[in-house]
């Protein structure tokens, strides 16, 4: 059966997390992971020394003091997604692999909810067009772009308003992206967009850890997922000695 757990969790591995399609890619455009350590904090850079101007006989300071460094402090979450396939199922030839892209998508899809949960008016301000789609035009797009005074900036709306912004209303600089994402019932009342930079949040993630006797009985292997931005995510399957089904998660 240890042959059985690892050739299906080898499958599930491989199937894929490859159609990480939902909107899972939109993390690593908002966002920067850290891989977890035991104190739930990551650091942020609020400040850095003056760049220094110089001649070319000019002396230069290498050691200027100057970079400030706050701690943000990032709640523990596991995102738990399991699949399995009862005994009958799998002697007719089913296997725990064709239901790996419908999980890692509804698991992409609640970690987004998730995230979406601190879009409020309370994090990012008051809002700065209020308009139907139906009337969405280039000033409406220009005047939520120039809302933010950043190098880059990452502007992400209902499909209703993305599909009403070509391309040519995009800055010739390069410097603002555009991503549909059509899940905001978990964002503040009414708001189906909102820009930010790259840094606006941060993802820890790590993997769960397990005991010797645990090692022995499920198949575990990890994952760095780019889709995500290189969120790590552990696969596991195990058997159910009770009813012959295979599991994972």
């Amino acid at each position: 059966m240890v042959t059985t757990l690892c050739r299906e969790g080898q499958r599930v591995a491989q199937s894929k997390l490859a159609p990480l399609t939902a909107y899972g890619t939109l993390l690593p455009i908002i966002g920067e992971p850290f891989r977890a350590g035991l104190d739930s904090v990551v650091p942020l850079v609020t400040a850095a020394p003056a760049t220094q101007i110089l001649g070319r006989t000019d002396a230069a300071i290498f050691q200027a003091d100057g970079t400030v460094t706050n701690p943000v402090s990032c709640a523990h979450k596991l995102f738990l997604q399991t699949i399995n396939v009862e005994n009958a199922a799998y002697q007719s030839g089913n296997r725990i692999a064709y239901a790996a892209s419908f999980a890692m998508n509804q698991l992409c899809n609640a970690i987004v909810d998730y995230v979406k949960a601190n879009v409020t008016s309370a994090t990012f301000g008051a809002a700065v067009v209020t308009k139907a789609a139906a009337s969405w035009g280039q000033g409406d797009f220009s005047a939520l772009a120039a809302s933010l005074d950043a190098p880059q900036r990452a502007i992400v709306f209902d499909k209703a308003y993305a599909m009403r912004t070509p391309t040519t209303w995009l800055p010739a600089s390069g410097n603002c992206a555009v991503y549909e994402c059509n899940r905001w019932s978990t964002a503040g009342t009414n708001i189906t967009g909102f820009c930010c930079t790259p840094q606006a949040f941060v993802f820890r993630h790590a993997t769960p850890d397990s005991t010797a006797s645990q090692r022995k009985v499920v198949y575990a292997t990890s994952l760095q997922l780019p889709q995500l931005g290189g969120i790590e995510i552990e696969v596991s399957t195990w058997f159910a000695l009770d009813t012959r089904t295979l599991c994972a998660a």
